[in-house]
């Protein structure tokens, strides 16, 4: 999780045993919303590195697609034929 959301290990340190016996009572409770909050924070930063990657893709795509004026040039042909019929 840690290496999902670019932390080192300064930024979230693993508390050896001497560190979580020294937690008074009520602070080991926090221990499992921490760990469900950066999970859920590594799962949404891992779909928005998708999305970012989806729009890319959809940039390009369009980038090639000709524009109005060209597909109107293209269809005056048959649109000035269909008045004919």
């Amino acid at each position: 999780m840690r290496d999902r959301l670019h932390f080192s290990r300064d930024q979230s340190p693993i508390p050896n045993l001497s560190q979580l016996n020294d937690l008074s009572h009520s602070e080991p409770i926090l221990i499992p919303f921490t760990c469900s909050s950066l999970n859920a924070l590594a799962s949404m930063t891992k779909q928005l590195d998708t999305i970012t990657t989806q729009l890319a893709t959809v940039q390009s795509t369009v980038a090639t697609l000709p524009t109005f004026l060209a597909m109107e040039n293209v269809l005056t042909p048959i649109t000035a034929s269909i008045g004919d019929l």
